[in-house]
């Protein structure tokens, strides 16, 4: 369980980086690479912008459509839902 602390998990800071993509534009042009995980983490993050909520919920459904499909015709699902 993590900390009380411990901030949430913000996939729009790259990894090794203090700070990343802050406005609607740049996190509109960063969540298409984003797999599921990452977008439900990202639509978590407090304040977040209203086109890109509605983005993030639109690449959540399209990458569980994905999902769904993969696993019906028993094909290995892509990592990044492309």
């Amino acid at each position: 369980m993590p900390s009380v602390l411990t901030p949430p998990y913000n996939p729009f800071i790259p990894p090794g980086q203090e700070y990343g993509a802050v406005d609607a534009d740049s996190r509109l042009r960063d969540l298409g690479g984003f797999d599921l995980d990452q977008c439900r983490a990202a639509l978590a993050l407090p304040d977040l912008q209203k086109a890109v909520e509605k983005k993030l919920q639109s690449r959540i459904r399209a990458l569980e459509k994905l999902a769904t499909t993969a696993k019906q015709e028993g094909l290995p699902m892509q990592a990044q839902g492309e």
